[in-house]
């Protein structure tokens, strides 16, 4: 919400930049890991117990998960953590629609954004044949994160930040009670409703540090199970201490590489695209037509 807030474009070239950025944002290393398993064979699919499993990998199954469309065409997911990216991918796809709403009326986005997604959410999970939809079952759980960029439009924080963790983990722990979907609904609702009241985090260090996970967070989202598979499948005979020692350095070093190698040039080609295409054909009409600026603009 805060990315499409800060954009300079208005209208379809602000949503047309959305797309763009979240695109080369999320396929790039979506896609390296998906290859690199599958063509590897290294088993991904499901962690049970003291083993992670492969799934059939057939050409369709690499197709659905390359294009984050599993959940539409009822393949498995070659990597198990990505049952939950093709679902954000699809609520992507309805964001700028949801933050025209939540922009332009506030308190009515409060009052029946949420009703409306879990009356949504509802209806597909009643009705076997929606199955397609099933994105519409976690509306309930993304819409509340909506709702607090609109909160935060008008409240102002009060609470102690030092209460934020708590207030998480009190979270957590009533989840953990009744772990269930629905459940869930009611967790995320608290959470969208309470951010806008907690002050900001002043501490540098803590800051710097979540920072940091944040950064690599989507390289340890994919890359974690490969981190996992490498310590404790490959490495199985090794003794303890060197098994974990590994398994540190890597959950460091995987997501660092995939940022460094992967990501970041993504979301900088994306970055380039959607500047190039904001650039309105008027104005580059207005640009001065000597050689120096036409070597600029062609850059």
């Amino acid at each position: 919400m805060l990315s499409l807030d800060r954009a300079k474009e208005t209208g379809w070239p602000r949503t047309r930049s959305f797309y763009i950025r979240r695109l080369f944002r999320i396929y790039p290393l979506s896609c390296f890991f998906v290859l690199l398993v599958s063509i590897l064979g290294i088993p991904q699919a499901r962690i049970v117990d003291r083993a992670i499993e492969t799934s059939g990998l057939t050409l369709r199954e690499i197709s659905a998960n390359v294009t984050l469309t599993q959940n539409l065409t009822g393949d498995a997911n070659i990597l198990g953590q990505l049952w939950s990216l093709p679902i954000e991918v699809d609520m992507y796809l309805l964001l700028p629609f949801l933050y025209f709403l939540a922009s332009r009326s506030p308190k009515r986005f409060l009052y029946v954004a949420w009703p409306i997604a879990v009356m949504s959410a509802l209806l597909v999970g009643s009705i076997p044949r929606l199955w397609r939809l099933s994105f519409a079952s976690f509306a309930p759980c993304f819409v509340p994160g909506v709702m607090a960029f609109a909160l935060c439009r008008k409240c102002s924080p009060r609470l102690n930040r030092l209460l934020w963790p708590v207030f998480l983990i009190l979270l957590v722990w009533l989840f953990m009670l009744h772990a269930s979907l629905k459940s869930s609904w009611m967790i995320c609702l608290l959470l969208g409703l309470a951010v806008p009241f907690f002050k900001e985090q002043t501490n540098t260090v803590v800051n710097a540090l979540t920072y940091r996970i944040a950064k690599y967070s989507y390289g340890i989202y994919l890359g974690h199970t490969l981190c996992l598979w490498l310590a404790f499948a490959v490495l199985r005979s090794s003794p303890w201490p060197a098994r974990y020692m590994v398994f540190a350095v890597a959950i460091v070093a995987i997501p660092w590489a995939a940022y460094v190698f992967v990501e970041h040039p993504g979301i900088q080609a994306g970055k380039r695209l959607s500047e190039r295409l904001a650039t309105s054909p008027a104005r580059r009409d207005r640009a001065p037509s000597h050689a120096n600026s036409t070597v600029t603009l062609s850059d």
